[in-house]
């Protein structure tokens, strides 16, 4: 099931209600979703390598961006320290969890779209292909294991995610959900 608000696509889950609340909401993110790395596309990558010098005093460890594969541009990631361990993590991910990028961003006073990569700025929501010319937006399988977390109280879940939907679609598409849903 699919809900379409406007030119968007989004998963049935959203207009489901679930005893369920995003943690990271209220400040108290753990960084799990960043264990694995995230995939990039080169202009994501690219954007980074260039502000590599400033963002080398955040990272928890020195990186040699010179060794970041770019050789297929369709498979590039972020690198990931502790490979293929219990305590894999993405080297962008500092020692209290939080994301370099995003903690230098803030300090230089980048726009966080103009260096994080998509897939971090989208996260906790996913694009999903349905068709060649269809994508579904709906929440990454990742975020019920990482932010999403035991509620007494039971909500819709378009309504735990409106910062990210509202994001996403616009203020506009997000006030037809709420004219359609209660």
């Amino acid at each position: 099931m699919f809900i379409t608000v406007g030119p968007y696509r989004l998963a049935g889950e959203f207009f489901e209600k679930r005893k369920l609340r995003n943690q990271c909401v209220n400040g108290t993110c753990s960084g799990a979703c960043c264990k694995e790395g995230v995939y990039l596309n080169l202009y994501d990558a690219q954007r980074i390598v260039a502000h590599q010098d400033k963002i080398q005093p955040y990272l928890a460890e020195p990186f040699d961006f010179s060794k970041w594969d770019f050789s297929r541009p369709s498979y590039i990631s972020t690198p990931v320290r502790h490979a293929d361990t219990p305590h894999e993590t993405c080297w962008f991910q500092m020692h209290n969890q939080r994301c370099a990028i995003h903690a230098y961003a803030l300090d230089a006073k980048i726009t966080l779209k103009d260096i994080k990569p998509y897939f971090c700025l989208f996260f906790p929501l996913t694009l999903t292909d349905i068709d060649i010319n269809v994508s579904e937006i709906g929440v990454d399988p990742k975020a019920y294991d990482t932010c999403l977390v035991a509620s007494e109280t039971e909500a819709w879940l378009y309504q735990q995610f409106e910062d990210d939907l509202r994001q996403a679609i616009g203020d506009e598409y997000y006030a037809e959900i709420k004219r359609r849903f209660p």
